[in-house]
């Protein structure tokens, strides 16, 4: 009985959450407020910081058009509510079900990680053919767009290869060199490659 008042009291609260969430974001998208405050920059900086290092550098939205963090959030909180409400159905404990669902609903975060680190590991692979092959190239001709244009048409592999293809796509699209390398050397999450 005092289980069940609290499952409704918990679950009003989060579709409140939710709701007004969801108005914030709206009012926001609209342009309407001004988010200026020092709390909500916190949180703009960062759900920025998840987009790259998870959605941005692994290149998985290309991949999956609709995933952005705002969707992984709006996922782990399903999971959240869903598993919470079956593990306390049955084990009928608040803390186990709320770690357990705590657990669960982190899975998405923990696949993109566990991704991330197997593309890592796959440039630090590449990493050697890349610095000999740029190398090559630099004592041919002493342009750094000349050395990434050749070392690409040399298919050194993804995910090395698409950073390089997008690097050179900016160039020639208007970016300075410069905002390009910039742009290139945040997508590399690497030690053993800073540019």
């Amino acid at each position: 009985m005092f289980n069940s008042y609290i499952i409704k009291i918990f679950l009003i609260s989060i579709v409140l959450y939710l709701l007004l969430f969801y108005f914030i974001y709206e009012i926001y998208r609209q342009k309407k407020i001004n988010l200026d405050s020092r709390y909500l920059k916190k949180i703009k900086k960062r759900l920025n910081k998840l987009d790259r290092k998870y959605i941005k550098s692994t290149g998985i939205n290309k991949k999956i058009k609709i995933l952005n963090v705002y969707n992984i959030l709006l996922v782990e909180f399903v999971l959240f509510i869903i598993f919470f409400k079956f593990n306390l159905k049955s084990t009928g404990n608040i803390v186990v079900a709320l770690t357990f669902s705590v657990l669960i609903s982190l899975m998405p975060i923990i696949v993109l990680d566990i991704y991330k680190k197997y593309l890592d590991m796959k440039i630090r692979k590449q990493l050697v053919n890349f610095i000999s092959t740029m190398n090559r190239w630099c004592q041919v001709k002493e342009d750094i767009f000349f050395c990434f244009e050749k070392t690409y048409l040399t298919k050194i592999g993804n995910p090395l290869n698409r950073y390089i293809f997008e690097f050179l796509t900016q160039v020639n699209m208007g970016m300075d060199i410069a905002d390009a390398l910039k742009i290139l050397e945040m997508k590399f999450d690497n030690r053993f490659l800073i540019l």
